[in-house]
């Protein structure tokens, strides 16, 4: 089946090409999402896919069914939105950051392509999946899942991220919180700005920041501030209110309810316990409108998740790559928050990530010959994962 594979790929060779260059000049102008999902349900249709369908909050889903329907497979490959404010629909982002999603998606829909055009034996149905991201928050995937996969879940799924062709297996995992600090504040506090009053506890976090955990893998959690403001108030009030937006992210040890504990105890800490100053911490939420015009409040956390190197799914993928003349090595993102935060940290499937670049610079730029090569590399995982064991037999037997 892998000399198949070459064999199909080197046919395919042509419409890649033609479909890289067709999406790589959208850089350089803007597009209604639905017209970009159009784009890749046709060509998921001229590839053979034996179903095509862009549900109501955006997702793509494109099946190539297999003989039976024993198992299956999940391909995602991700991509950003920004919302249009001046006629409330979405546009794709086209900046450098999400140029980077453009070889994932590609190499997606050509593996599904390539095990249609190889006639691959398989044991359950393949999955291949664009999912939006709305503002970064992580309502599409849940819906996929909820509409497709309520019933029965994958048995594995493959995340198309950079990982330079090696296995990866976790990401940490972010959040976002607001510290609400209210109190009868000095006079001379009101007419200064957020940062002077805010100063005891933007200094006791950046102290605290060089104290969170790390992991070999994943690398150390981190703390950001994002914004700081104070709610308006009458001129009479005594009581102030301010507000600091806090990303965090975070590792699969650390616990959600420790970190705002957490997050009090240092505010409260930062004025001496002074009985006048209140502390509390919340979820940062924000409404969204999603692509159906349904409104939709989302909470900005992705959980971390880190699957064990030791997990099937995991070997199986460095066996089938080393002995197609890949590195047999795995990994994890420390930069990067991937769809596995719902479907390995929610749903518990077995994931892992796949594909060409690498976190730390990648640009989007890529070369055919590396897109094939990612496109091989998934063939071969979803084959072992789901393939009929051929114990011996050549492709002629099929």
């Amino acid at each position: 089946m892998n000399d198949r594979f070459r064999l199909k790929l080197g046919g395919l060779k042509k419409e890649l090409i033609s479909f890289s260059m067709e999406l790589q000049n959208l850089f350089y102008s803007k597009i209604l999402y639905d017209s970009f999902a159009e784009k890749i349900c046709r060509q998921m249709n001229a590839l053979g896919y034996d179903y095509v369908e862009k549900d109501p909050s955006g997702n793509i889903l494109g099946i190539i069914k297999g003989y039976k329907q024993e198992k299956k497979v999940v391909v995602i490959a991700s991509i950003d939105l920004q919302e249009n404010l001046s006629d409330n629909q979405y546009v794709y982002c086209f900046d450098s950051q999400d140029r980077n999603y453009f070889p994932g998606i590609i190499a997606s829909l050509f593996t599904g392509g390539l095990l249609k055009r190889s006639i691959t034996p398989l044991l359950g149905d393949v999955f291949v999946c664009v999912v939006p991201r709305h503002n970064d928050h992580d309502f599409t995937i849940r819906s996929l899942f909820d509409t497709y996969f309520r019933e029965s879940l994958p048995e594995a799924v493959i995340l198309a991220e950079p990982t330079g062709y090696k296995v990866f297996h976790g990401n940490r995992g972010r959040m976002e919180y607001e510290i609400v600090v209210k109190g009868d504040f000095p006079e001379t506090t009101k007419e200064h700005g957020p940062v002077e009053t805010l100063y005891p506890v933007l200094s006791t976090l950046s102290d605290y920041s060089a104290q969170l955990p790390e992991d070999s893998d994943l690398g150390k959690a981190q703390l950001a501030i994002k914004n700081c403001y104070r709610s308006s108030w009458p001129a009479e009030a005594k009581t102030s209110e301010y507000h600091l937006s806090i990303e965090r992210s975070f590792l699969p040890t650390e616990n959600k309810e420790l970190i705002f504990n957490k997050a009090k105890e240092l505010a409260r800490n930062a004025y001496g316990r002074n009985n006048l100053v209140y502390v509390t911490t919340e979820h940062g939420k924000r409404n969204i409108t999603a692509l159906n015009k349904d409104s939709v409040s989302s909470v900005n956390e992705y959980r971390a998740w880190k699957m064990s190197d030791q997990n099937p799914l995991v070997l199986d993928a460095c066996s089938v790559l080393k002995e197609n003349g890949f590195e047999k090595t795995t990994g994890c993102w420390k930069k990067r928050i991937t769809q596995g935060s719902y479907t390995y940290g929610v749903l518990g499937i077995p994931t892992i990530g796949f594909g060409l670049g690498y976190e730390d610079s990648f640009t989007g730029d890529f070369t055919i010959e590396e897109i094939e090569k990612s496109i091989f590399g998934k063939a071969l995982i979803i084959n072992r994962a789901i393939g009929y064991p051929s114990f011996g037999w050549s492709d002629d037997d099929f």
